[in-house]
């Protein structure tokens, strides 16, 4: 707008740079909206990835756009190294590049110079159609690129994304943007009012198009959990695509479906332990989880049920395939592998025989021959993921015994061998008793409820 404004003039456009100086006050608003915005990691790869931009315009340099994005990931690190774990670092480098890989392959393909003879209506008709299409590859291949950072950090997917995208498209170009503009504008005159009617007409629209869209078989895509070294891989495949010039790209096609395959075929855990030992999950024969404790920790049977792309809600049902009483729990494992969960401290020398796992809360669980989970190997591990295989129980604990760092947060050290219960113990003569053995407790090795 200031470079039109400024090209009005024909004594500043023919002698002055006025480019420049529009790039100038355009990297002003753009500096005012980062701060505006909270300055996020996506808002800073866009502000330096323009400042790059229009940068070169002041030097009178073009900006290769694969390079300005290179630039702005080791801009963004410098700042915040720790980014580039985050989901919006993730996403926003991933789609950006997938973009600019896009246009700069296959744009020159589209700009096609309108056929000579044709009228004014036949031109607009192209242009328009090609908007559409590009609109259409934007969500397509942005949707595609950040697909697998969705699927590990949130255990969802989008089939329909370019559908709803595309239809709400329009509504927001021609329609909500324009009416918000119309409404600033109008506000200092008190006519804002009919600009924010029109925009909330719009949003009306566009939340429609989203209802329906959603109400798509299968729009609400589950994704279960898998590996970070699956996201590598994946990172690995998009980086090949976009980024060779030369056909060694076709390279990341066999390295995508192989993070597919591993992503869709990765193991579900068989029980699933809390920090504190309260809630716990079983894969039960039916396949899905059953989990005892909802009502204490809700928020974790949730974020359990969603890694397993299970769309049933946190409630009591989930319970079903437990049997209590005022002692113990029981549930089954897929090939009936039976576990207990103590619920009082006097319960270990019922429960102990003829178990493949007790889980307690309480402390140490001494002279107990079956595997053991208690609340001194929770106080090293944090929540606890098990698989059971061959007869041998496999643990990935949610803190790492071996990775301690100083912003840890971890009050005293992680016993190195605090795994070791899962291996069980040797039968004991039956006049010793089983019992349970605590521990100086710490704040953090207190399980809720536990006096």
């Amino acid at each position: 707008m200031i470079r039109g404004g400024l090209a009005l003039v024909p004594s500043l456009a023919l002698r002055r740079p006025i480019k420049k100086w529009a790039a100038v006050m355009a990297l002003a608003g753009c500096a005012f909206y980062l701060v505006l915005s909270g300055a996020e990691v996506a808002t800073q790869r866009s502000f330096i990835m323009i400042a790059i931009v229009l940068g070169g315009v002041l030097i009178d340099r073009p900006a290769l756009t694969v390079r300005t994005l290179a630039a702005a990931a080791v801009a963004v690190l410098v700042l915040q190294p720790e980014a580039l774990l985050s989901p919006s670092f993730q996403m926003s480098f991933a789609a950006t590049l997938a973009l600019v890989a896009l246009y700069e392959r296959y744009m020159p393909l589209l700009v096609v110079p309108p056929v000579a003879g044709s009228g004014g209506f036949a031109h607009f008709s192209e242009r328009a159609l090609r908007w559409l299409f590009l609109g259409a590859a934007t969500s397509l291949f942005a949707g595609l690129a950040t697909a697998a950072y969705v699927a590990f950090h949130f255990q969802r997917v989008a089939p329909y994304s370019v559908i709803a995208n595309l239809l709400a498209m329009p509504l927001i170009s021609f329609v909500i943007m324009p009416a918000g503009l119309l409404a600033v504008l109008l506000l200092p005159f008190g006519y804002d009012a009919l600009g924010w009617k029109v925009m909330g007409a719009g949003i009306e629209g566009m939340l429609k198009i989203a209802q329906w869209v959603a109400s798509f078989p299968g729009a609400d895509g589950r994704f279960a959990a898998f590996g970070a070294g699956t996201l590598l891989l994946a990172t690995a495949g998009i980086l090949l695509l976009a980024l060779p010039v030369s056909r060694l790209r076709y390279a990341g096609v066999p390295l995508l479906a192989a993070a597919f395959l591993l992503a869709v075929t990765a193991p579900r855990p068989d029980v699933l332990i809390d920090a504190s030992g309260e809630t716990v999950a079983l894969r039960g024969a039916d396949g899905r989880l059953q989990i005892l404790g909802v009502s204490g920790n809700r928020f974790v049977a949730e974020s359990w049920l969603a890694a397993d792309a299970d769309t049933r809600k946190a409630g009591k049902e989930l319970e079903a395939g437990f049997a209590c009483d005022a002692r113990a729990c029981t549930g089954s494992l897929v090939d009936g592998t039976k576990i207990a969960i103590a619920r009082q401290r006097e319960a270990f020398a019922e429960i102990c025989p003829g178990v493949a796992l007790v889980i307690s809360r309480f402390g140490s669980i001494k002279r107990c021959a079956a595997p053991s989970v208690d609340r001194t190997t929770l106080r090293s591990t944090g929540a606890l993921a098990l698989w059971r295989k061959d007869g041998v129980w496999l643990a990935e604990p949610s803190r790492a015994l071996y990775a301690d760092r100083a912003w840890y947060g971890r009050r005293s050290p992680a016993n190195a061998n605090a795994l070791a219960g899962l291996k069980g113990r040797s039968a004991i003569a039956p006049a010793e008793p089983v019992g349970v053995e605590d521990e100086p407790a710490s704040p953090d090795a207190v399980a809720p409820g536990d006096e």
